[in-house]
């Protein structure tokens, strides 16, 4: 896993997608077009106290860092469904956070990864 990536894990995702720079960029666009909006589906049911909305936006996040292999990513996403089940929501808010920061270091890396010379232009 990189440093700067956070839980990326770059050599399973580049064995998966073959090392083929044009799948990294088009996974990594539709990454850029829908993470915030997730992460902020999750603040609201939050802030909302409405566990069955943030159970939900936690499983879809969970799907969306799952792509890139993001375990620690995916572990938090699991343990927000399972706070949410248990209405356990006050326990959620430093895992939301924690997600936040983790994803804005994935999209960090996501911008400069695909220049990076082991991904082909194929």
């Amino acid at each position: 896993m990189s440093a700067e990536g956070g839980d990326l894990d770059e050599a399973d995702l580049l064995r998966r997608l073959k090392g083929k720079r044009a799948r990294l960029e088009r996974l990594g666009a539709v990454f850029f077009q829908h993470y915030a909006g997730q992460l902020e589906a999750m603040n609201q049911a939050l802030r909302a106290g409405r566990a069955e909305e943030l159970r939900m936006a936690a499983h879809t996040y969970k799907g969306t860092v799952a792509s890139f292999s993001a375990r620690r990513s995916v572990e938090l996403c699991q343990q927000l469904e399972a706070l949410s089940q248990s209405s356990k929501l006050k326990e959620a808010d430093p895992l939301v956070e924690h997600l936040g920061q983790l994803a804005q270091q994935l999209k960090n890396r996501l911008e400069h990864l695909p220049q990076e010379p082991e991904w082909s232009t194929g």
